[in-house]
Protein backbone atom coordinates (compact mmCIF):
# COMPACT_ATOMS: atom_id res chain seq x y z
CA UNK A 1 0.00 0.00 0.00
CA UNK A 2 2.93 2.39 0.81
CA UNK A 3 5.10 1.75 -2.40
CA UNK A 4 1.69 2.11 -4.52
CA UNK A 5 1.27 5.53 -2.56
CA UNK A 6 4.76 6.71 -2.74
CA UNK A 7 4.69 5.76 -7.07
CA UNK A 8 1.63 7.59 -7.39
CA UNK A 9 3.60 10.61 -5.51
CA UNK A 10 6.54 10.29 -7.34
CA UNK A 11 4.44 9.69 -10.80
CA UNK A 12 2.96 13.54 -9.54
CA UNK A 13 6.54 14.83 -8.81
CA UNK A 14 7.69 13.81 -12.11
CA UNK A 15 5.09 14.85 -14.24
CA UNK A 16 4.75 18.59 -12.82
CA UNK A 17 8.82 18.78 -13.44
CA UNK A 18 8.07 17.35 -16.77
CA UNK A 19 5.25 20.46 -16.92
CA UNK A 20 7.69 22.91 -15.70
CA UNK A 21 9.88 22.36 -17.92
CA UNK A 22 7.68 23.59 -20.59
CA UNK A 23 7.62 27.04 -22.17
CA UNK A 24 4.76 29.19 -20.14
CA UNK A 25 2.64 31.43 -22.69
CA UNK A 26 3.30 35.30 -21.79
CA UNK A 27 -0.39 36.16 -21.72
CA UNK A 28 -3.04 33.83 -21.01
CA UNK A 29 -5.48 35.85 -23.90
CA UNK A 30 -2.68 34.51 -25.74
CA UNK A 31 -2.10 31.14 -24.72
CA UNK A 32 -3.79 29.26 -27.37
CA UNK A 33 -2.34 30.98 -30.75
CA UNK A 34 1.33 30.84 -28.56
CA UNK A 35 1.00 26.61 -27.69
CA UNK A 36 0.24 26.10 -31.68
CA UNK A 37 3.32 28.60 -32.50
CA UNK A 38 5.59 26.75 -30.00
CA UNK A 39 3.86 22.95 -31.32
CA UNK A 40 4.64 24.35 -34.97
CA UNK A 41 8.51 25.54 -33.90
CA UNK A 42 9.33 22.06 -31.88
CA UNK A 43 7.34 20.13 -34.73
CA UNK A 44 9.79 21.86 -37.17
CA UNK A 45 12.79 21.57 -34.93
CA UNK A 46 12.00 17.74 -34.48
CA UNK A 47 11.52 16.86 -38.31
CA UNK A 48 15.08 18.62 -39.10
CA UNK A 49 17.01 16.48 -36.29
CA UNK A 50 15.00 13.03 -37.68
CA UNK A 51 16.04 14.51 -41.04
CA UNK A 52 19.89 15.08 -39.93
CA UNK A 53 19.98 11.71 -38.14
CA UNK A 54 18.40 10.19 -41.68
CA UNK A 55 21.13 11.37 -43.33
CA UNK A 56 23.84 10.33 -41.20
CA UNK A 57 22.40 6.90 -41.59
CA UNK A 58 22.65 6.95 -45.57
CA UNK A 59 26.07 5.22 -46.62
CA UNK A 60 26.75 6.94 -50.14
CA UNK A 61 28.46 4.19 -52.06
CA UNK A 62 30.91 4.85 -54.79
CA UNK A 63 31.56 2.17 -56.94
CA UNK A 64 34.00 3.57 -59.19
CA UNK A 65 36.97 2.64 -56.87
CA UNK A 66 35.51 -1.39 -57.38
CA UNK A 67 35.26 -0.95 -60.96
CA UNK A 68 38.98 0.88 -61.41
CA UNK A 69 39.66 -2.19 -59.46
CA UNK A 70 38.06 -4.79 -61.09
CA UNK A 71 40.17 -3.57 -64.54
CA UNK A 72 43.39 -3.21 -63.31
CA UNK A 73 43.05 -6.90 -62.39
CA UNK A 74 41.57 -7.65 -65.79
CA UNK A 75 45.28 -5.48 -67.66
CA UNK A 76 46.97 -7.42 -65.08
CA UNK A 77 45.77 -10.59 -66.05
CA UNK A 78 46.32 -9.74 -69.60
CA UNK A 79 49.34 -8.58 -68.85
CA UNK A 80 50.96 -12.32 -67.14
CA UNK A 81 49.16 -14.22 -70.23
CA UNK A 82 51.45 -11.99 -72.35
CA UNK A 83 54.38 -12.54 -70.37
CA UNK A 84 54.24 -15.87 -69.72
CA UNK A 85 55.78 -18.15 -72.93
CA UNK A 86 53.44 -20.23 -75.22
CA UNK A 87 52.94 -24.14 -73.43
CA UNK A 88 54.98 -26.74 -75.31
CA UNK A 89 53.39 -29.79 -76.95
CA UNK A 90 55.38 -32.80 -76.91
CA UNK A 91 55.23 -34.72 -79.86
CA UNK A 92 55.08 -38.54 -80.43
CA UNK A 93 58.92 -38.90 -80.36
CA UNK A 94 59.34 -36.56 -76.85
CA UNK A 95 60.23 -33.32 -78.97
CA UNK A 96 59.05 -29.94 -78.04
CA UNK A 97 57.39 -28.40 -81.13
CA UNK A 98 54.71 -26.05 -81.58
CA UNK A 99 51.28 -27.69 -83.18
CA UNK A 100 49.49 -26.09 -85.53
Amino acid sequence: MAQIRWLKNQEIYTSRLNYSGLPKPKNEKNFEKELEELTKSTSAALSVAVANKHEEATEYKDTSNYEDKAKKQEQDKRLQTCKSPPPTHIGPRGQGHFSR
